[in-house]
């Protein structure tokens, strides 16, 4: 969590697991956690794009953990790394390991500087 170990301060109780409780499940907001829709198109398309959609979020969540990049700039930063990365599976339809670890390098490289922009 953000806070953790920590509690953020007027967050809901924590849960007792002893007890019966009831909740309610409702469809996503995707306007609300549109990294959810990213995140799902990146799987659909397969290949690297998986890949790069996590290299890049681990850049952005550690900028933003560091200070150097505002919590609204990690869903945007990622989309523009996705949106620049090449097709998700290379020509001749084969992917290899190198291609998925060369997409993550890239997608790190490409995402760091980005960031860095906001630094």
């Amino acid at each position: 969590g953000l806070a953790w170990p920590a509690r953020v301060a007027d967050a809901s109780p924590p849960n007792d697991w002893s007890s019966s409780v009831q909740w309610d499940f409702h469809p996503l907001d995707t306007q609300a956690f549109p990294a959810v829709d990213l995140a799902r198109s990146c799987g659909a398309a397969g290949g690297v794009a998986p890949a790069v959609f996590n290299a890049a979020n681990e850049v952005c969540v550690s900028a933003f953990l560091a200070g150097t990049l505002p919590f609204t700039g990690i869903v945007d930063t990622v989309a523009q790394v996705v949106q620049r990365s090449g097709p998700a599976v290379p020509a001749g339809g084969a992917l290899t390991l190198e291609d998925v670890l060369t997409a993550e390098a890239w997608a790190r490289s490409e995402a760091s500087g980005l960031v860095s922009v906001h630094a």
